[in-house]
Order: structure tokens, then C-alpha cells, then sequence
């Protein structure tokens, strides 16, 4: 198929889910224009030290997301360099995905969290997902695979010790006659 047919079925497929207001589910097709599979690049930076690991999760559906890794697609478990890391999906059919990131400081494969629940780890989504006032959805999280290539990059936020960190900063700032 000519990238100009391909380019032309992707363009009218989205405009068709825009006007109409609905999502389109995407299913292996019978004619060979939106199947194919692709790789996912995902950067992580705003790691805020080089402890541990970094878990990766993909999850192709609602089905365990973000919490129960052992049924995300797939999951990678990477180091991190200089407050960053990398992870490569190779072979990802083309679908709706949402990618779920924990720097697992402790090593121990789980999110260590406060009574309250609020995170101790750090954490990031896919998306903007809101998660104010709990964990994310993952209609929020999800994007779209539909290229041989797509690459996220995802910040990891921390929730707790952030007036810890903000108070150190400051008084850092004093004590070299910052302000």
C-alpha cells in the first residue's frame, strides 16, 4: 500500500472518531490498513536518584491498571543512569496501550505507600491521567500505537518529601548566600 493510501484510510478513520464523538476500537483487519506492529521508546527522566530500578508496565487494557503487573502485557524492569532511563517495547501490535512507570527505590516489585495511601515512590502515567484523589483510569492513560515507531516521554513525579526537598533546597540556598 502507498504511504499516501496509508496516510489517506489513517486521516479519514481519525476524522470519522473526532466528528463522531465515539472511540474507535481497532481490530485486526481483514483489508491490511490499520494492522502492523511497531516499537514503543519510552524516556523517563525526573528520577531523583540512581537507587533501584525502574518498572515499566504496558497495559492493553483496563484489566489490572495500573496496580497488578502480572497482568500488564508486558512489563521491563531497567537501571537508571543519571537521573534517567530507557525502555524499548519491540513488536507491539497496533492498538490503544497506556504505560504505567514505578521507580521501585527498594527493589521489592511494589509501590511502598503511606497509611493514607499517598506514594512513597516514585511514580508516572501515559497521558495526563488525573489521579488526585486516587489511582488513574487507564481511558485517561491511553494512547495510540498506530506507526512503526512511537516514542513517550514520561516524567516521574514523588509525592511525598517534596516539602522535605523544597525545605533542604532552601536552606542550601541560604547557607551559599542564594536567595
Amino acid at each position: 500500500m502507498s504511504v499516501f493510501r496509508r496516510f489517506l484510510t489513517t486521516a479519514i478513520l481519525l476524522a470519522g472518531v473526532i466528528t463522531s464523538g465515539c472511540h474507535y476500537k481497532l481490530q485486526p483487519s481483514t483489508h491490511g490498513s490499520i494492522s502492523g506492529k511497531g516499537d514503543i521508546y519510552v524516556k523517563i527522566n525526573g528520577l531523583h536518584n540512581d537507587q533501584g530500578q525502574v518498572v515499566v508496565s504496558l497495559y492493553a487494557s483496563d484489566k489490572g491498571f495500573p496496580t497488578e503487573v502480572a497482568l500488564s502485557l508486558l512489563t521491563i524492569n531497567t537501571g537508571i543512569h543519571a537521573g534517567e532511563a530507557n525502555v524499548l517495547f519491540h513488536d507491539i501490535p497496533y492498538g490503544y496501550y497506556a504505560v504505567c512507570i514505578l521507580h521501585d527505590e527498594n527493589q521489592d516489585g511494589e509501590m511502598e505507600a503511606t497509611l493514607l495511601g499517598t506514594p512513597l515512590e516514585g511514580f508516572s502515567f501515559s497521558g495526563r491521567p488525573n489521579y488526585f484523589l486516587g489511582r488513574p483510569q487507564f481511558e485517561d492513560s491511553k494512547f495510540i500505537m498506530m506507526a512503526p515507531k512511537r516514542e513517550l516521554e514520561l516524567r516521574v513525579r514523588y509525592e511525598t518529601g517534596r516539602k522535605g526537598r523544597q525545605k533542604a533546597t532552601r536552606a542550601k540556598q541560604l547557607d551559599s548566600g542564594k536567595q
